[in-house]
Order: C-alpha cells, then structure tokens, then sequence
C-alpha cells in the first residue's frame, strides 16, 4: 500500500509538470489543449459620430426676375445709399463727406457688422440717415433659401438694428429736430414692441407743448 502511494505521489507530479493541472489541483486530459494568453491589443470600439444636418435645398432661380426691382425716387432728385457697412474704415470718411455736403443717404447695413460696430450705426441715425436692412450676412444666396430661413435672417438682422440704436433718446432728438409749426408727428402704439416710445413720450410732448403746442389732427 505504501509503494501505491508513493507512485501515485510521483505521478501526480509528473503531471504537474507537464502542464497537465489545473490551478486547483485536479488533472486535466492529457492532451487537452491549454489556454494561452494573447498578447494583442483588444480593438478599440468606434466612436459614434455626430451626423451633420443636411443643407436645405436651394430654390432655383427664377426663369423671368419679378416686376418691381427696379426703383426710383419718384421726383427729379436722385437717392443716395451706402451697402455693406457699418465699416470703421470707411463709414465714418463717408458720413464726414455727407455731412459737409449737407444731404442724407440711406445705408443699409449688414446683421453682424451692427453687431460687430453698434456705435457707428448710432452715429449715422444721429446724422439724420436711414437704415435699411441688408440681411444678417449679405448671402448672395438668401432669395434661394426656404422662406423661413429668410425671415429669420432679416429678423435677426432687424434685432440688431434695434439693438445698436438708442431708442428712446434717438426718438427724442428726431422729433425735436424735425417738428416744425403744424407738424404731424407719427408715433405708434402697436405692432411691437413699443416701450421705447412710451419712454420718449413724457419729454418728446413736454417739447412740443412748449415750442408748439399740441392739438387735433382736422
């Protein structure tokens, strides 16, 4: 009994040896395939990437342009009007030279150049100028767009018109500057947001009562 022992002693280690244990001990088959660790990199999982929105699809142009582009000022003087701006480098030289030559022009201005010089659209109302909207970013492709997309643009645009401008003081100056003896001066009451004409009213008819006075339109 004790040299049975003795030789299954010897066996088991044998076994051991060659790879034929598993980690707790016990006999694998002999010729069982082992494990082997792998020595490659596990792939890395791809990463989700965002998909861009596609572009809406531009309208084609019209075969024939619609009636009404052309204008004119109706009377024998001409109309001047300034695109593109505000400019710091040139917006100023340009009002300097109105200014001299004592006659207004209309400028029509682009969205994020107010945004960008808000001060310069506040000189040129302050010179007695008009504004014109000239759209956020002077895309040539703007009358091809959905027409969502160009209101929101031109509405953008108007917002920081409205911004860049001083309203209730700038309402103030104008009818001062522009109301003569039996003037009428339009105000408004509705369609927006009109608080920077209630905020002018107290003074803009304090003014007029004194230089004026106020009544009825006949």
């Amino acid at each position: 009994m004790q040299a049975r022992a003795v030789l299954a002693s010897a066996l088991a280690m044998v076994l051991t040896l060659a790879g034929c244990a598993q980690p707790d001990g016990t006999l694998a088959p002999i010729g069982a395939p082992q494990p082997v660790e792998s020595t490659v990199p596990p792939t890395p999982s791809p990463r989700p990437t965002r998909a861009k929105p596609p572009k809406p699809t531009l309208r084609p142009l019209p075969a024939k342009l619609p009636a009404g582009l052309r204008r004119s000022t109706g009377v024998r003087p001409v109309a001047l009007t300034f695109d593109d701006g505000p400019s710091p480098a040139w917006t100023p030289k340009v009002l300097n030279q109105l200014r001299a030559a004592r006659v207004t022009a209309t400028f029509c201005v682009v969205g994020r150049e107010v945004q960008r010089h808000p001060e310069l659209v506040r000189r040129i109302v302050r010179e007695g100028h008009q504004l014109c909207n000239h759209s956020w970013r002077h895309d040539l492709e703007l009358a091809r767009r959905p027409v969502a997309e160009i209101r929101a643009d031109l509405s953008r645009t108007n917002k920081a018109i409205q911004a860049a401008v001083p309203g209730a003081k700038v309402r103030t100056k104008r009818v001062h500057s522009a109301a003569r003896p039996g003037a009428v001066v339009l105000l408004h009451d509705g369609g927006g947001n009109r608080g920077e004409t209630l905020a002018a009213c107290p003074n803009v008819i304090a003014d007029l009562k004194r230089r004026f006075g106020v009544t009825r339109l006949r």
